[in-house]
């Protein structure tokens, strides 16, 4: 796992920035730094963390054939790959994944993309066809930003944060991503950030382009949909049984893959069922013991997963630890939580998970999996119960919808009124007019649960769930690993009716029957929806003062973007007139970034 930097232009530039751009996300890679440059054309710069080849000889830019890489990620498949290479001819020097990818370039061209299994961000530089190509993977696991100076030159980068360097900057916000962000929480669900002029390639994206025309967005292709294949995946897989076995195998290779490491490997451990089923696993390809698992702890029991965390630790022999987390250490340290996010977010919620990386790498375990990806795929979200209602409604089955009505019943802190509540918001925000707003380029198709997963794996859940891992990660200079987004078995799970992940009130139940005699049966069928949450209300109750501090002093500096009504809501939520909602945070978090970041709004322009 690395940070990258990467300056392309046909115009003289001075590319002593580089350097600065690199050093600037020196935490997503401490143990080695390199640099290349034409003087020229191009400059590359690179940071990196060794998880794969510990040896010098697999540090960056790496030179494979004439052509250059910086590369940010892993390729899981890189020793399949390594040797279908070597019978076409290819000899390596190195045991690295990075050189398996340069050389699948050289072999495949830009269809290499198709080859590889794993999480990355890179940018190739070919001298010999004078392109530049540039990818990221399939659902976006690991980020790539993109900038255009007023100089002409295109500046490619791992976090948004490494153009701050450049003299060409100017930190100005993008009103129509920011109001998105405060009314609904949005983050990532478009090639915008909450910087103007600022974009990042979006999961399944790449960019083939001259190095004499450096035009990011004329250049720019997918080169990744899901469904595309979603018609052949079933050939041979009919009954659910058989999809139970099939998901099993997927899902136990999913886990074997990612446990392939040079350092140790450990797993984040929420009690829930992916995190869980992950650990479940993994325990199966190495020394439980030395198999470490990290749980975050809540002092609020609606919250607190420690009695299931314990239970999977208690069958797999794995190494605990537990970590908690108050208010006072949230706000001494939610300056340097927005620096390192690059953006505002949405929740308290990532505080923890930031915690649960601290504690990895002071753990000496650098590598985490974690189960992202999991809900989206496979409907564990309990939003996904309207559209299953309506698909009930629609399809004539209104005896199974009477049946499943009533057994929603039984689920934990489920309530009818906060989903209708939610999904009606959704749709009266969806059918606004306003223009200034990119809210209404999401798809608003959900005529089927393939479709509201689609819209959660593309653009309103996973990709800010996405950026957030990253970064709570990076900085701490720990890699994670997602088993849930191997491209084998999201496809998988996407062609599987809707009955298989979903029936009977019973979510992620082909996961569930997977995982039956593996997991401990109190996990295994447990159907609250936690995750690594927070007290976020109670830390507000119990310090509503430092909370209205940071509050008011958003609404003063926001430029006429916020105001009165929104004071208001604060003290209404405060006085317990009206319940706490997520949107208190977004406000303060908004406005430290604006201050963090120096963001001129611009809102009346």
């Amino acid at each position: 796992m690395c940070g990258i930097s990467f300056i392309v232009s046909n115009k003289p530039q001075d590319f002593k920035y580089i350097y600065d751009m690199t050093d600037s996300v020196a935490h997503r890679g401490k143990d080695a730094f390199g640099y290349y440059t034409d003087h020229k054309t191009v400059a590359m710069g690179h940071r990196r963390l060794k998880i794969i080849d510990l040896s010098d000889n697999a540090n960056q830019p790496m030179c494979v054939g004439g052509c250059y890489i910086v590369y940010n990620g892993e390729i899981y498949n890189y020793i399949e790959l390594k040797d279908e290479l070597k019978c076409l001819g290819h000899d390596f020097s190195t045991d690295s994944d990075t050189e398996v990818l340069l050389a699948a370039y050289i072999q495949w061209g830009s269809d290499c993309l198709n080859k590889l299994n794993g999480m990355f961000g890179f940018v190739i530089y070919d001298p010999q066809k004078g392109l530049v190509f540039a990818a990221r993977d399939r659902f976006g696991i690991k980020p790539i930003y993109w900038w255009r100076t007023k100089t002409g030159a295109t500046l490619f980068a791992s976090e948004i944060k490494q153009f701050l360097v450049h003299p060409d900057w100017q930190a100005t916000g993008n009103i129509n991503t920011i109001k998105d962000f405060l009314s609904s929480g949005l983050v990532d669900h478009t090639e915008e950030t909450l910087f103007k002029d600022v974009y990042q390639l979006r999961g399944g994206e790449a960019v083939l382009m001259p190095i004499d025309d450096v035009d990011v967005k004329k250049y720019k292709y997918r080169w990744y949909s899901l469904g595309a294949k979603e018609d052949s995946v079933l050939q041979n897989v009919e009954s659910y049984d058989q999809c139970i076995v099939k998901f099993g195998e997927l899902l136990e290779d999913s886990v074997k893959l990612r446990m392939r490491s040079d350092v140790t490997v450990g797993s984040c451990l929420s009690g829930g069922l992916d995190s869980s089923s992950i650990v479940c696993l993994s325990v199966k390809h190495t020394d439980p013991k030395n198999f470490n698992t990290f749980t975050l702890l809540a002092n609020d029991l609606r919250y607190d997963e420690r009695k299931y965390a314990k239970s999977v630790v208690e069958k797999t022999g794995s190494n605990a630890h537990y970590i908690d987390v108050d208010a006072a250490e949230l706000f001494e340290n939610i300056r340097k939580l927005v620096w390192y996010q690059d953006e505002p977010f949405t929740s308290t919620s990532m505080y923890g998970q930031w915690k649960v990386f601290k504690t990895a790498k002071k753990s000496g375990v650098p590598v985490i999996l974690d189960g992202q990806g999991a809900d989206e795929i496979l409907l564990g979200y309990h939003y996904a119960f309207p559209v299953r209602f309506k698909n009930l409604v629609s399809s004539g089955k209104y005896l199974q919808l009477a049946r499943e009505l009533f057994l929603t019943r039984n689920i934990p802190n489920f309530s009818y009124v906060n989903i209708l509540k939610t999904v009606v918001s959704y749709w009266l925000k969806r059918n606004k007019t306003d223009t200034t707003t990119t809210y209404k380029n999401i798809p608003s198709d959900f005529s089927s649960l393939k479709a509201y997963s689609k819209t959660l794996l593309e653009y309103t859940s996973l990709p800010a769930l996405l950026h957030w891992e990253d970064r709570n990660s990076m900085c701490h200079t720990v890699e994670s690993r997602l088993p849930f987004l191997d491209y084998r078995l999201v496809e998988f799970l996407y062609s599987l009716p809707d009955d298989y992940k979903l029936y009977d009130a019973i979510t992620k139940r082909i996961l569930r029957d997977a995982m039956k005699g593996e997991l401990p049966e109190d996990v295994r069928m447990r159907m609250d929806k936690i995750g690594f949450a927070t007290d976020e209300e109670i830390w507000f109750r119990e310090n509503v003062d430092i909370f209205r501090k940071h509050y008011y002093s958003a609404v003063d500096e926001s430029c006429g973007l916020l105001g009165g009504h929104d004071i208001d809501k604060f003290e209404k939520v405060a006085s317990g007139e009206i319940p706490y909602d997520f949107s208190i945070w977004r406000v303060i978090c908004f406005g430290v970034w604006k201050r963090l970041f120096c963001v001129n709004l611009r809102v009346l322009e």
